[in-house]
């Protein structure tokens, strides 16, 4: 599709038929329409027009296009048009009916197998993100949306950072409701020289929690940012004992307080899970843990 940024909002909306009232953000309003000559469902987010620091919003707003489309992949939400009216910026991006991962679970932990090979496929899909040099910085279940086809899509970049031009980028720290828990300490003690893909890779050990167990690690109230920098380590075999031991490990990995003490990179996670589905050693063990099993492995050939 080709950018209507010169021509407004008003003249596309009459190839628009607005359907519903989707939700609303922090920085925007989305709504469910439908493109009159396709038939085909988008969302339609605008701007809103009440926010206290309206250029602050503006540029999460441009961030959330750049990166997004930067990130072209089957998982990441795709970004069709984009404008501007009156002052407002507004673009359409694909419809992802199921709503966010969130809503699907309610709560309840997903099967064993499938969580391992959708956690996989994820953290795969961050890597993909961080190789286009994006950090997207506010991973959550409520920021991965599910298509009809239940086709799982990353969405809401408004917080990335471009790592490959890092100079120059916000430095305010967004905290949005609910979102303190997936926040890397080294995030909330505000240093963001070191707010990379690590801080990606904390917050895919949170998600990870969650699918397995139904419920996040630990709780973080907005009033206690103490617990943002400083998150207990809890296992996920604390909210479910049958868990395999593998899985603790690959999880309390992810969550390490010291990035330098989490997996390298997202490519990683998702290689360790994919040793965990094989029975293979894993990374996250221990150096002499990993050696003894190889050794026994060798044994019983």
């Amino acid at each position: 599709m080709v950018s209507r940024t010169r021509f407004g909002l008003l003249p596309y909306l009459r190839t628009l038929h607005i359907e519903k009232l989707l939700g609303r953000g922090g920085m925007g309003v989305v709504w469910l329409a439908t493109e009159r000559a396709s038939g085909c469902k988008v969302a339609l987010k605008v701007m809103r027009h009440d926010l206290s620091e309206p250029l602050v919003a503006r540029a999460r707003f441009e961030t959330e296009i750049e990166a997004a489309r930067r990130c072209g992949h089957r998982h990441v939400i795709e970004v069709f048009d984009d404008g501007e009216t009156g002052g407002l910026r507004w673009f359409t991006m694909e419809y992802a009916a199921r709503g966010s991962l969130r809503s699907c679970l309610r709560g309840l932990r997903m099967p064993l197998d499938l969580a391992v090979r959708f956690l996989e496929q994820l953290a795969r899909t961050v890597d993909y993100i961080h190789q286009s040099s994006v950090v997207h910085r506010d991973l959550s279940l409520d920021n991965l949306l599910v298509t009809k086809d239940r086709v799982f899509k990353i969405s809401d970049f408004g917080l990335a950072r471009f790592t490959d031009r890092m100079e120059g980028q916000g430095t305010l720290i967004y905290q949005p409701a609910g979102r303190l828990t997936y926040m890397a300490p080294e995030v909330g003690r505000g240093d963001l020289r070191r707010a990379g893909p690590p801080c990606d890779v904390f917050a895919l050990g949170v998600i990870m929690s969650e699918v397995l167990t139904g419920r996040p690690p630990f709780a973080v109230r907005r009033t206690h940012l103490d617990q943002v920098r400083n998150p207990p380590r809890v296992a996920p075999s604390r909210w479910r004992v049958d868990l395999p031991r593998g899985l603790d490990l690959i999880c309390l990995k992810c969550l390490n307080q010291d990035p330098n003490d989490r997996y390298d990179s997202a490519e990683a996670l998702a290689d360790d899970l994919r040793r965990f589905r094989d029975g293979r050693p894993l990374q996250a063990q221990p150096w002499l843990a990993r050696l003894v099993e190889r050794a026994c492995g060798l044994f019983r050939r």
